[in-house]
């Protein structure tokens, strides 16, 4: 987020221009601040860090509109002390908001990162049991399409990955997981179903040989 200075910029030379002997105007700590807080939406901190980012913009609005209502006669003697104040504020506000945006984000990828792992491996067991399970057409069909789904579920996971959108990331690893679980029960049901069928067809065989 960036603050229009030009006006304001414009408005302190001329001020500088007739009143030689007033102090200069902080065009440094006002690019500072700016700066601060380009570093910090950098790093995603109007995401991450929204409290002191919007603090940080909030303070350097302050100091903008203080030199907006500073009058030229009252500025001999005066080295806009206020708003200087409110420029240093706006750094230290990005700075903290820079620091947590990074360390929340890195936070968010490492959970991230720890779910979309189990979500990969789960989905391949998956598919490798599916090729071993005996099953009936209809019920084939359904199991297929709950793993195309989870597929489109892991393309999305690994894009937003791509993206450092971690959040987004983790919502959809999750959202993955519970639709890695609804397969996993089908699959269990099927196999007990199959084990049971072996079994009653075994006992069928065993009293027909008796």
């Amino acid at each position: 987020m960036r603050i229009s200075t030009t006006s304001i910029f414009a408005g302190m030379i001329s001020f500088s221009l007739l009143f030689s002997g007033c102090a200069k105007p902080p065009f440094k700590e006002i690019n500072a601040a700016q700066a601060a807080i380009d570093s910090a939406s950098a790093v995603g901190a109007e995401k991450y860090a929204a409290v002191d980012y919007v603090m940080a913009c909030d303070s350097l609005k302050t100091a903008v509109s203080i030199m907006n209502k500073q009058k030229p006669w009252i500025l001999f003697g005066n080295s806009f002390d206020r708003t200087k104040q409110c420029l240093k504020q706006s750094v230290q506000y990005a700075t903290r908001a820079r620091i947590k945006a990074i360390t929340e984000k890195n936070r968010i990828k490492l959970k991230a990162d720890s779910i979309s792992s189990v979500v990969f491996a789960s989905l391949l067991e998956i598919k490798e049991t599916a090729k071993r399970l005996n099953l009936k057409k209809d019920e084939l069909q359904a199991l297929t399409a709950k793993i195309a789904i989870t597929d489109s579920l892991a393309v999305l996971i690994k894009k937003h990955s791509s993206l450092e959108d971690f959040g987004m990331q983790k919502s959809l690893a999750v959202a993955a997981m519970v639709s890695i679980d609804t397969i996993q029960n089908v699959i269990k049901s099927s196999a007990a179903n199959a084990q049971s069928k072996n079994s009653r067809k075994a006992v069928h065989v065993a009293l027909h040989r008796q």
